[in-house]
């Protein structure tokens, strides 16, 4: 929707890091809120569960990050999905490596951040493929998630160590908040772009310096004719298609020129 067309204020920059922040803590919160209902009623779940667990986490994130980028790109479909199975996968492949297991709170960030880190690649990848049908200056997205998602991970093992169970809270919140800089970088270079066209059926524009520059088309103004002039293609002048014509019908000369007569 077009903020100028519903009357809302324009996205800014800060604006946009600050919906941002707030859409993925307030989706990481219900979801917390919900698995908390659930493991109150079933009891608390095995090991192998956590990768759902995760991808809920991450279902539900998406969600509300996914009406951000409706407002400030235009469309983000499967961004949900996305991030829901990024973050599972993420999650599964931390698991299989026993990272985030250490005893110890250095030894515990250490492996956390690392751990964070493979999430994030997963995470950008797939998220990175959903804004590519929006934006093209999206190849930074990936690193961004990578940062975001490592650094979520050091600084909730951080806090895990003092106090087990919020890690699942603080850890989308401050990778948000890293990659929320690249959902800004994204709506900058998208408005830039607002003017350009669009490159075949895609999302993706050619900006103005990018676009090819054509030779200008000749003309047939004073100059031309000067130059028509100059090379004796004057009406008249001999040698000119006017000219021949006119000395083909001349009596006593054949259509070649040649004379002819008695």
């Amino acid at each position: 929707m077009d903020d100028r067309s519903s009357g809302t204020r324009p996205w800014t920059v800060s604006r946009l890091w600050l919906w941002w922040v707030v859409a993925t803590a307030a989706g990481t919160v219900l979801a917390f809120a919900a698995f908390v209902a659930l493991f109150s009623m079933i009891g608390e779940p095995a090991h192998p569960a956590v990768p759902l667990i995760m991808a809920g986490f991450g279902l539900a994130t998406g969600l509300f990050q996914q009406r951000v980028l409706r407002r400030a790109l235009g469309e983000a479909r499967c961004w949900p999905q996305a991030t829901g199975v990024g973050l599972g996968v993420g999650a599964a492949l931390a698991g299989a490596a026993g990272l985030g297991d250490t005893p110890g709170l250095v030894a515990q960030i250490a492996p956390g951040a690392v751990a964070g880190a493979a999430g994030g690649a997963v995470i950008g990848t797939l998220q990175w493929v959903v804004l590519t049908t929006q934006v093209c200056d999206a190849r930074w997205w990936v690193v961004a998630s990578v940062a975001g998602w490592a650094t979520g991970a050091a600084v909730s093992d951080g806090v895990a160590y003092y106090a087990g169970g919020l890690d699942l809270v603080i850890s989308p919140v401050v990778a948000a908040s890293v990659t929320g800089i690249a959902v800004a970088a994204l709506l900058r270079s998208q408005n830039s772009d607002a003017n350009a066209p669009r490159i075949g059926g895609s999302g993706c524009r050619h900006s103005a310096s990018s676009r090819p520059v054509s030779s200008p088309a000749p003309h047939s103004g004073p100059d031309t004719q000067s130059h028509g002039r100059r090379r004796g293609h004057l009406p008249g002048a001999r040698g000119s298609p006017a000219a021949r014509s006119a000395e083909s019908h001349e009596p006593g000369r054949d259509p070649d020129g040649a004379v002819v007569g008695p």
